[in-house]
């Protein structure tokens, strides 16, 4: 049984994204499990990026009233702080341009730790010419050496493709975000179940052929290896989610590596153990297998999926 719509015209977009060796996030997947096709997916809030000015530190912003939301959030009160004033500039900076300032990913999802994780902040502005480039970039500049803001910048007009071109990341952004300033512009936002598909298949393609021309440079380096697979964790967690939301099954509650993984092992048929190891790998830096051969079994793994994705029913 089939997860997504199949067509001619998907089989060329595939072909030509792996033919230029274009880096994509998404694709079409297929999975022997019944699943109903509607034609869309309602998509939720969405996200924005904070940034500050790299000539005047935060602490130099003027006392404001406290953003609503940030109190709860699981940094530092230094970091809060710090993230408080970049909004303020921020807002100052985008005038009446600014649309929608909301944060994601894993500070939202209680799961920041300092000095490690970034700040990802969604910001959508009317326009974004020279001008408003120009007065963002310090800000934005400031805000990432400080406190590691990474900011996803998108004009008003742009919201829409975002949710053609990179559905995962905008379904991901959709479960977890918190608005801080504007309006919730996807609150009316339809993503749907083809081009999410779509996109999981071509990330998956592109994230096996990294690993493949990866291994031949790096085959006699164990600590290049468990580099490289700690890199493959996150796109590959963000990717079986957005698969188990289009299989009607997503995950309730915990949303770490490691009951990702799990879940999608159960659901999909794939490889526990070599699952478990790779979530071992990113929680505690060690996987309890030797690099070579958690490698090549990650590899084979994204193989398989990906080849679920194109071929519905392939048992190898």
């Amino acid at each position: 049984m089939r997860l997504g719509v199949r067509s001619r015209s998907h089989r060329d977009l595939i072909g030509t994204a792996l033919a230029s060796g274009l880096e994509t996030h998404e694709s079409q997947v297929h999975f022997p499990v019944q699943v109903r096709l509607d034609p869309l997916i309602r998509i939720g809030q969405v996200s924005v990026m904070n940034p500050e000015p790299s000539t005047v530190s935060s602490s130099s912003t003027p006392a404001a009233s406290p953003t609503p939301g940030l109190a709860e959030l699981p940094s530092p009160p230094d970091v809060t702080a710090a993230l408080q004033g970049y909004v303020q500039q921020i807002k100052a900076a985008a005038g009446d341009g600014l649309v929608c300032m909301a944060l994601y990913g894993g500070i939202v999802r209680q799961r920041y730790q300092t000095r490690r994780s970034d700040i990802n902040l969604l910001l959508v502005i009317k326009t974004v010419d020279g001008d408003v480039l120009q007065r963002l970039a310090p800000i934005l500049h400031s805000a990432w050496r400080e406190i590691r803001l990474e900011p996803f910048l998108l004009t008003q007009s742009e919201v829409s493709r975002a949710a053609v071109l990179f559905p995962t990341k905008m379904l991901d952004i959709r479960r977890h975000h918190r608005v801080l300033e504007g309006e919730d512009v996807l609150g009316n936002l339809e993503v749907r179940r083809e081009d999410v598909n779509l996109r999981i298949e071509q990330e998956l393609r592109n994230l096996a052929l990294r690993l493949r021309r990866r291994f031949i440079s790096i085959q006699q380096d164990d600590q290049a290896m468990e580099r490289a697979l700690l890199d493959a964790t996150v796109p590959l967690r963000v990717n079986f989610l957005a698969l188990l939301e289009l299989a009607e099954a997503p995950i309730k509650g915990d949303e770490r590596t490691a009951a990702v993984y799990a879940a999608a092992a159960n659901h999909f048929g794939l490889d526990r153990a070599t699952l478990e190891a790779l979530a071992r790998l990113r929680d505690t830096g060690s996987s309890g297998s030797p690099a070579r051969d958690l490698y090549l079994a990650v590899t084979h793994l994204i193989d398989q999926v990906a080849d679920k994705v194109c071929c519905p029913g392939r048992t190898q």
